[in-house]
Order: C-alpha cells, then structure tokens, then sequence
C-alpha cells in the first residue's frame, strides 16, 4: 500500500485554516510533518495525530514559551 503524502494547502482545507495559519502553527505547535527539500508534508496518520492533539483549536494565536521569551528580550532592549 503505498502512502500518500499531503502538502501544507490540503491540510489547511481539511481543517478549515488558513495557508499562513497552518505553517504558523506547524512551527510554534511542532506538529509533526516530514520534509522533502524544502517541501512539507504529511501523511494521514500525522494529520490525524494532528487533529487529535487540539492544540491549535480555539486559540491559534496563543503564545508560546518561545514566542513569549523573545518579547521580553524586545521590551527590554527597548527599556534601556
């Protein structure tokens, strides 16, 4: 059975986001997704891994402990 491999536009209209919306969340939420070159994609059981965890339901826009570091660092670069 050969395995299917989904790009980044097919997932963002199986879960009803945006393109820009699916890599912002690929990248904070680290979903799993292999890599060819630069290309991205998914198999099936990674999307259903995906739409398991939830993380990105709700609040996509929730910061992360990374996201939240680097503010800190512009505000205080900015306070000086």
């Amino acid at each position: 059975m050969a395995t299917t491999y989904f790009t980044e536009a097919e997932l963002a209209g199986r879960l009803g986001l945006s393109l820009n919306t699916v890599r912002t969340l690929r990248q904070q939420h680290d979903w799993p997704h292999l890599r060819f070159g630069r290309a991205v994609r998914y198999t099936e059981e990674q999307i259903e891994r995906i739409d398991s965890l939830q993380a990105w339901r709700g609040d996509p826009w929730k910061r992360t402990p990374l996201s939240v570091a680097r503010s800190s660092r512009r505000r205080a670069r900015g306070a000086g």
